[in-house]
């Protein structure tokens, strides 16, 4: 079995499951680590003929032994499965720190349940099962007789704890920030195009099934247009893919320019644009828009270019009511347009 299985459960997580994944990671290393350190210090404990705490300490690893095979039971005994040793531990410390003679005896326990409630539960928890830690210390520390002195050296590593998470938090605000904007910008660019900044066809898709899920319960029409610039390969061919960049991006800023609120467009590769047309009302005139501002010349660095396209028009529910039906219907006019202006040509 591999290591990184051992200490997620041996469960499968989605990458949106990132928190529930380190939360069984740092649980399960948690539980490892302290395992470790009982073992050893069972072994010390019977070395020393300290037969108490050893028993004490057998104890805690058959409990600590429990709560790591529960939590691989299910990934719905993992809260449980925590709490439970959180509170085992918390009884057991106590009781052995009220009846040993050392007033810094458990206090490296409580450290680690401390700091493994704060990253793994969350730092509003952290914070009350440090006050919690806090009163709890020093009411063993009274009932077992110790002085102030030792009360305070008893609740030290709790304050120490206290201000490390606190600036373990400040710390890392502007970490956790920059991670945030590079997921934003990961999804961003994932979701549209590198050259015309605008939406690709996986975001198009993604907003097309919503505007669909949507529409079930509205008798809404829409439009799909689907345009293809005529004779592009010749542009690319005789001056240039940079030119051939030129001409996408600029009919792209013409295409939006023209959209009404609420209307989506994407590129969908090569130089192939889809618009999502909401408001039916407008499609004549985005129509006619369309055409008369593409009929002025895009001028690049090698030369102003007149450019024309074939389009292709999808109405919902006329032409389909699935994005399959739609997008073929659409994709299918525009050739047809297509095919009939090279005829006329020849």
């Amino acid at each position: 079995m591999k290591f990184e299985n051992l200490l997620s459960s041996g469960y499968n997580f989605s990458k949106n499951e990132y928190s529930e994944e380190l939360g069984y990671i740092l649980f399960n290393s948690m539980l490892l680590f302290n395992l470790l350190l009982l073992v050893s210090a069972t072994v010390l404990r019977l070395y020393e003929s300290n037969y108490y705490q050893a028993l004490f300490d057998t104890f805690y690893i058959i409990v600590s032994v429990a709560a790591f095979v529960v939590a691989r039971l299910s990934r719905a005994y993992f809260v449980m499965t925590f709490y439970m040793l959180v509170l085992v531990s918390y009884l057991l410390i106590t009781f052995s720190f009220a009846r040993g003679n050392n007033p810094v005896g458990g206090i490296g326990w409580y450290f680690i349940l401390l700091m493994t409630v704060v990253f793994i539960r969350g730092y509003k928890e952290g914070m009350v099962f440090f006050l919690i830690s806090v009163f709890t210390v020093m009411g063993a520390g009274i009932y077992a007789g110790y002085s102030l002195v030792q009360n305070f050296i008893g609740i030290m590593p709790f304050v120490v704890a206290y201000f490390f998470i606190r600036f373990y938090e400040k710390r890392n605000t502007s970490f956790r920030n920059i991670i945030e904007a590079q997921k934003n910008l990961y999804a961003y660019q994932a979701r549209h195009d590198k050259l015309t900044n605008m939406p690709n066809r996986e975001f198009f898709f993604e907003q097309f099934d919503r505007i669909l899920e949507a529409k079930q319960s509205c008798e809404e029409r829409m439009a799909i247009l689907f345009i293809d610039i005529d004779n592009f390969k010749a542009v690319n061919d005789t001056y240039g893919h940079q030119v051939g960049d030129e001409v996408l991006i600029e009919t792209s800023r013409r295409l939006k320019v023209e959209l009404s609120e609420g209307d989506l467009l994407a590129r969908f590769g090569g130089d192939e644009f889809v618009i999502l047309v909401k408001d039916m009302e407008s499609l004549e005139g985005m129509l006619s828009r369309f055409s008369a501002t593409m009929q002025e010349p895009i001028v690049t660095q090698a030369k102003a270019l007149t450019v024309t396209f074939s389009m292709g028009v999808a109405l919902c529910p006329d032409h389909g009511n699935t994005e399959t039906e739609l997008l073929g219907y659409a994709d299918e006019a525009m050739y047809k347009e297509k095919k009939e202006k090279q005829r006329s040509l020849s």
